[in-house]
Formats: structure tokens, C-alpha cells, sequence
């Protein structure tokens, strides 16, 4: 039986996540998105697998977070978990994003899903910075203009990252975010974090101009940011300039693949 889960599964999902992996991101998480009520989950006798099944900042249906029991796997209850999901959000596109899995990669593509974009992760944290940079602020209209002329954008499928699900930004989308050029570049800053546990600030969208960079560090420093996030497109100029920074891969990952299906 797939349902969604109630307030009474918290137990038992926790065994089974602990099960998987004792160290699994979602632990910290899964309070808060019983809360939401964002949680499907597929039940015989007990439950055996889980999938997160929110929305994105454009409103198209993201999937994520899909958990199955070591023993029940390659019975295809992943597989039912993200049919039901795609049955019942409601939108003409739902997307997925999967990080070096390629077990998850070939369930998504049997489905439908096609890989559309390519994204990494790198951290920094206890950013310093005194760096004086001549920065200026932009408003939604210029950061769309800029994205619609950028190669790099195209790259990544016009999508735009934040945290872990993927949309396609709008003036409506981009006015909670902090946009910053210098001279001809841009950097789109992003505060709002879900998975984070400490205060973090996420690197949304940059091109690769050091000084750029710089200035994000300024900004963590005089807010007290403990990290910053940096889920850009896999792009050597760029993932070089930011780990000239000081950025680092995360251990449990390297590339981000961006599924979509279109309904």
C-alpha cells in the first residue's frame, strides 16, 4: 500500500533510515517534512520505502529523498513510490535530482525521466573576508536578462539551483534572493536553505569573476554565515574559480544530474 505518511510514522521511518544508513541527511530533516505532510510512504506489513514529493519555487512537482529497505530492494518499490507521486502532484513537469546513484539514475530514465543538467556541490565554511569589492545591486529583470544571454545558464537547461530542487527562475522567484554584479558579471544569493542545519547562505548562481566571490565572502563574514553552498553548473572555470577560494567537494557526492519529465 502506498499512502502518505502521518506524524505516528516518525519511529518507524527512523528505523528504517537508520537501517539505510545511520548518517543519512534526512534523519535531521524528517520531523519537519512530517510536518509538511511531504512524505509518501510504501507500507506491507511495514514500511519498506519512502520518497519526499514537494514543490519547487516555479511549481512544478520535485522528487526526492526516495529511501528502500536493504531487503526489499529490486522489487520495484521505488519504482511505484515515483509513479504514484507523478500521478498525483498535478503538474506538467515533475523533476528529480540525483546525485551519483546510478542505480536511482536508471530507475528515473525506465520511467520517463531524461537527464537535462549537470551539477556539482562545493562548500566553504567559516568564510573571512575583509575584501573591498565594487559591487552594485540588480533587481529580478536585470538578473533574468543577464541568465538569457549566459552560455552557462543555457548549460544547465535554464534552471537555476535551490538547495536541492531546480527551477526555472522568475522576476516573482528571484526577489527573495540577493542579486549582485560587477562590472558585466552577476551572483544570485539565495538565504533560504531548507536542508541546512547552521546558518548558511547559497551560492544560487555565479559566473566565474573572483571578485565575485570575494564579496560573497564579505557578506557571510559581516552576517555570521557558517557555510556557504555552492550548487552551480559542472563547469571547470567556474568550480575552478571557487575552489581557488578555499571550496571543497563534499565527501558523499560530486555530480548533481537533473532529471525532468514532462506530463
Amino acid at each position: 500500500m502506498i499512502r502518505p505518511a502521518s506524524l505516528e510514522d516518525e519511529l518507524n521511518l527512523r528505523a528504517l533510515l537508520t537501517e539505510i544508513d545511520e548518517n543519512d541527511y534526512v534523519l535531521d530533516h524528517l520531523s519537519t517534512w512530517l510536518q509538511e505532510k511531504s512524505i509518501i510512504v510504501f507500507e506491507r506489513e511495514s514500511i519498506l520505502g519512502m520518497v519526499r514529493s514537494s514543490y519547487s519555487k516555479d511549481g512544478k512537482a520535485h522528487l526526492g529523498s526516495v529511501r528502500v529497505h536493504p531487503g526489499s530492494r529490486r522489487q520495484g518499490i521505488a519504482t511505484a513510490l515515483t509513479e504514484h507521486c507523478i500521478n498525483e502532484c498535478g503538474t506538467d513537469v515533475v523533476r528529480l535530482a540525483i546525485m551519483d546513484n546510478k542505480v536511482s539514475e536508471i530507475v528515473a530514465q525506465k520511467i520517463g525521466f531524461e537527464p537535462v543538467a549537470y551539477f556539482t556541490f562545493l562548500l566553504k565554511k567559516t568564510p573571512f573576508s575583509f575584501f573591498p569589492v565594487p559591487v552594485i545591486h540588480g533587481r529580478p529583470s536585470e538578473a533574468l536578462s543577464h541568465l538569457g544571454n549566459s552560455v552557462l545558464f543555457e548549460q544547465s537547461h535554464s534552471l537555476i539551483s535551490c538547495c536541492f530542487k531546480f527551477y526555472t527562475p522568475s522576476e516573482e522567484s528571484l526577489r527573495n534572493t540577493s542579486i549582485f554584479f560587477h562590472e558585466s558579471n552577476l551572483v544570485i544569493l539565495d538565504f533560504e536553505i531548507e536542508e541546512a542545519l547552521t546558518r548558511a547562505i547559497q551560492i544560487a548562481y555565479c559566473d566565474p569573476d573572483p571578485e565575485l566571490i570575494k564579496y560573497v565572502n564579505r557578506i557571510a563574514f559581516e552576517r555570521e554565515i557558517k557555510e556557504i553552498w555552492a550548487v552551480v553548473p559542472k563547469n571547470e572555470k567556474l568550480v575552478t574559480c571557487l575552489k581557488n577560494d578555499g571550496f571543497q567537494k563534499v565527501e558523499w557526492g560530486e555530480t548533481i544530474t537533473v532529471f525532468e519529465l514532462v506530463l
